[in-house]
């Protein structure tokens, strides 16, 4: 079974209160009955969607499994993977909490909206969101969909890019008759492939014990169970071109906080819509946990005019790369060069040894021909 098969991104030390002070700590929650469109100022929304490991996950009979086995028959690389997946059940939703109280201590200090989708809340049927001339924050009906056939995926819906698009939608529907200039803030496991997706993808509930042990004594087998499962770069950026479609949404910042969030190709780099302005990234680096100080972000957006350009120059001071589109073709270069079999790297070499080698024969041939007309006459 393969590292990336069961768990992607890298485990920091930091920790933070949850997610369940996100009800009451900030303002007054209001539970409202219905969503409505909203006219009138500002028309700037800052959008985080978190897809944070869920209790419900790090509970289940799948986890479970797969950890006792990782403990039993992985040696010691899978006790220090189990370790770190178990670790991540803590860590990750602290971490996407203290962001969200972060965040949500910004209502009615920065200039635009906040609207706050993690797995949590979405599970319940629920969103929040707080009006920038308000301090106070509503907990709003967000539908849930029909359930994947896929249990993993269920387990942490923010993952899969139904709920993606029907997040984006329902901001979209607030604003009806003036288009939202949007910063959008998605928080998840990462890959090079995959954007939004669960720390675990591999189902063994039901697979026999004999053969995952088997798996995992090889370790290089990459069987169909173990896929990344969630949304892939290629599902996310469609996402958003369908919502500024239907509702002119346009996207000054789209911040893809993952770990090796940069572009995949030159196919995702197509996808990318035009209402996309600028995009902070981490190319194929990690991102450890707590890595991004949201307090700053906050504070950059309060004293500043402008959301999207405070939060882009605060970004990037964080060591974070702020890119427009165009600018992201930089990054593939590097992202193709490391993907060329290693022998295409010694073909230049290989090239000019033939080259000397056809040389130096043709030398030798003419002198020995020469001699053997000398020598003739």
């Amino acid at each position: 079974m393969s590292r990336e098969a069961i768990t992607v991104g890298k485990p920091g030390g930091r920790r933070a209160p949850g997610l369940l002070f996100v009800l009451t700590v900030v303002g007054a929650v209001v539970i409202a009955a219905a969503p409505r469109a909203e006219t009138g100022p500002p028309n700037e929304i800052v959008i985080y969607y978190g897809n944070e490991t869920t209790s419900a996950a790090a509970d289940s009979t799948n986890y479970g499994v797969l950890l006792a086995a990782l403990r039993a028959h992985g040696g010691k690389e899978g006790a220090d993977l189990a370790g770190a997946i178990a670790e991540d059940a803590k860590i990750s939703p602290s971490v996407v909490g203290d962001e969200v109280k972060s965040l949500l201590n910004g209502c009615g200090r920065i200039t635009a909206d906040i609207a706050v989708f993690t797995n949590a809340p979405a599970r319940d049927g629920r969103y929040l969101l707080c009006r920038a001339a308000s301090q106070t924050v509503e907990a709003r009906p967000f539908a849930a969909l029909a359930p994947s056939p896929d249990a993993i995926l269920n387990l942490t819906p923010l993952s899969r890019p139904e709920y993606f698009h029907a997040a984006l939608e329902q901001i979209g529907a607030l604003f009806a008759g003036r288009p939202p200039k949007a910063i959008l803030l998605t928080h998840s496991h990462g890959s090079p492939e995959t954007a939004l997706m669960p720390r675990v993808s591999a189902e063994v509930t039901d697979l026999p014990p004999a053969t995952l042990r088997h798996i995992l004594d090889l370790r290089d087998s990459k069987p169909n169970w173990a896929a990344l499962k969630g949304t892939s770069k290629l599902q996310y950026w469609p996402v958003l071109s369908d919502v500024e479609s239907a509702y002119g949404m346009r996207f000054a910042l789209v911040f893809r906080q993952a770990c090796e969030s940069g572009l995949d190709g030159f196919a995702e780099f197509g996808a990318i819509p035009q209402g996309v302005s600028r995009i902070a990234h981490t190319a194929m680096s990690d991102l450890p946990y707590g890595k991004i100080d949201y307090h700053a972000l906050v504070r950059s957006a309060a004293a500043a005019p402008g959301v999207a350009t405070a939060f882009a120059a605060n970004l990037a001071a964080q060591g974070m790369h702020v890119d427009t589109k165009w600018r992201l073709l930089v990054w593939l270069a590097p992202v193709y060069l490391w993907s060329l079999p290693s022998a295409i790297w010694f073909a230049p070499i290989g090239l000019w040894l033939g080259w000397m080698t056809w040389t130096f024969s043709r030398q030798y041939s003419a002198r020995k021909l020469q001699r053997w007309r000398v020598e003739g006459r």
